[in-house]
């Protein structure tokens, strides 16, 4: 995916059970130096900083254990369609450790009526 005439990105999708998340690559902070266990799976670390992230700044949805799991592959397949339009539409002005989600199959949540919430860029 091309960022700009100077910069060139890709973007990691990561599926979560409760949502996609899509982080830039290139960014001098990885998935694999937030690791820490030498068992921790990259989708595991991205769970683990995601949920770590919303609790700090106080966006707790409604607390992770009443996040649903998704298993709807078309979902999943919708959400990082959302992330990357996002991204090509909304290029960030250099690679920065950047992550965006969408959760998926969150019904109980109002923008995610359609089964996907819009893509929040953490």
């Amino acid at each position: 995916m091309k960022m700009n005439d100077n910069l060139d990105f890709s973007l990691n999708f990561y599926t979560l059970p409760w949502a996609v998340v899509g982080i830039i690559n290139g960014a001098a902070l990885t998935v694999e130096s937030m690791r820490r266990s030498a068992g921790e799976l990259p989708a595991q670390i991205v769970e683990r900083y995601v949920l770590g992230y919303l609790r700090f700044w106080g966006l707790s949805l409604t607390g992770e254990k009443k996040l649903t799991p998704c298993t709807d592959a078309q979902l999943q397949r919708q959400g990082r369609t959302l992330i990357s339009q996002y991204v090509r539409q909304n290029p960030p002005a250099r690679p920065l450790p950047r992550f965006y989600l969408v959760l998926t199959g969150q019904y109980q949540f109002a923008e995610c009526s359609g089964g996907v919430s819009p893509v929040y860029c953490l």
